[in-house]
C-alpha cells in the first residue's frame, strides 16, 4: 500500500481515540501525547493532500495525452 493509504488508516484510528477521549472525558494520555499525536495528524493530513495533488496532477496529463491520440 502506498505511504498515504497507511497514514490514512493510522490517522483514523488517532482521531477515532481522540474523539472517543473528548466524548467520554477519558484520560487516555497525557497532555504532552495529546499535543504530539495532533502535530502527527497534520503532518499526516500535509502528506495524504501532497500525495492527492501530485496523482491529480499526473492524472490529468494522462487523460489529456489520451483525449488529443483520440482526435
Amino acid at each position: 500500500a502506498s505511504l498515504a493509504v497507511v497514514l490514512l488508516t493510522i490517522m483514523v484510528f488517532v482521531v477515532t481515540l481522540a474523539m472517543s477521549n473528548a466524548v467520554f472525558k477519558w484520560d487516555l494520555f497525557p497532555p504532552e501525547i495529546e499535543k504530539m499525536g495532533s502535530v502527527f495528524m497534520v503532518a499526516s493530513f500535509l502528506i495524504i493532500f501532497s500525495s492527492v495533488i501530485i496523482n491529480i496532477m499526473v492524472n490529468i496529463g494522462r487523460i489529456a495525452d489520451k483525449i488529443n491520440e483520440r482526435k
